[in-house]
């Protein structure tokens, strides 16, 4: 879903440009002599079609990035190396410091005493 939802706003936004260029060619031509009557319904059809899309993209929330399916299996072993390097003498400090540039805060919060 994720991924069809994904496609669906690629298309609008991409269709909005082919829909300006259509508008354009029939502002040309009109200029270039033929009848307005002619291309009054296809402006008409055009215009509000942009209208739409337009409304769609700005009410349609960013979905959410898509996550490889490894995700969690890569995330365990890198925490797994993480915990290894703290544990071994020769790589503490060094692991120690690479912790300390991903963590920016610890809340210590008191447990419930019920």
């Amino acid at each position: 879903m994720r991924i069809e939802l994904d496609a669906d706003l690629v298309a609008m936004q991409n269709e909005l440009p082919r829909i300006d260029r259509e508008l354009d060619k029939a502002i040309q031509a009109i200029l270039d002599g033929v009848p307005g009557a002619k291309l009054k319904d296809k402006i008409g059809a055009l215009e509000a079609r942009k209208i739409e899309l337009t409304e769609r993209l700005a009410n349609t929330e960013e979905p959410p990035p898509l996550l490889h399916p490894n995700m969690a299996e890569i995330y365990q072993q890198r925490i797994a190396s993480l915990y290894e390097s703290l544990q071994a003498e020769e790589t503490k400090t060094e692991a120690a410091e690479r912790l300390r540039t991903l963590v920016s805060q610890i809340t210590l919060q008191p447990a419930d005493s019920e």
